[in-house]
């Protein structure tokens, strides 16, 4: 659906067709991003689930479209997170130029200081790590003398559903999208038992996707 359509499809499902009534489109607007944020989410929550147990879990197929990827060189191992970033999927490091390696990739832990001293599981060349070092940062380990390359694969946040905005993800996750802002405006109009339907529809039409 495009998203005059979803504007349209909560209207009618609010039992207001036509122009904008108690609930204007800036707040319906408001309500479907959000919407698509939480279907993001839903599908963000399975997939690490599942990727704890096998590492091999693929992208669920309605994030697919969220998946970009970035190049870049750092001579500190310090890089700033790309632009939306949201969830690292995978990285390469070329430890001053040389050949790229995949990376371990490490969450920020009190294990990390340790893990920089363990000779065990310090990062190499040939096997580097990226350590989320912060909300805002990565960090590539072992620091090169130069200049390393590297190479991101990551899930950035959906752009938000707007007046000129159409949705980042698939078809398959519109109505569920529209279910949810629905149920956003019956909570503002204090209509809890009717948002709740629509919320379980919500859930309901993104546990058939996967």
């Amino acid at each position: 659906m495009t998203t005059a359509l979803m504007l349209a499809r909560v209207r009618t499902l609010l039992d207001e067709v036509g122009t904008a009534g108690f609930w204007s489109d800036t707040e319906i607007y408001s309500a479907l991003a959000d919407g698509q944020q939480e279907s993001a989410n839903y599908f963000m929550n399975i997939f690490k689930k599942l990727k704890e147990n096998n590492p091999l879990t693929p992208l669920p197929k309605a994030l697919e479209s969220l998946y970009v990827s970035a190049t870049g060189t750092t001579a500190s191992g310090l890089i700033n997170n790309p632009t939306s970033y949201w969830h690292l999927i995978l990285a390469t490091y070329a430890y001053n130029g040389g050949t790229s390696y995949n990376c371990r990739i490490q969450s920020l832990s009190p294990s990390l200081l340790y893990d920089l001293e363990n000779t065990y599981l310090s990062a190499s060349a040939t096997s580097p790590t990226v350590y989320q070092v912060s909300a805002t940062q990565l960090l590539f380990l072992p620091t090169a003398s130069g200049t390393a390359n590297y190479a991101l694969g990551y899930v950035k946040f959906p752009t938000a559903i707007a007046l000129a905005q159409e949705p980042t993800l698939p078809e398959s996750t519109h109505m569920a999208i529209v279910h949810y802002a629905v149920a956003q405006m019956l909570f503002k109009d204090q209509r809890p038992q009717e948002a709740q339907i629509h919320l379980q529809n919500f859930i309901n039409e993104l546990s058939i996707i996967g």
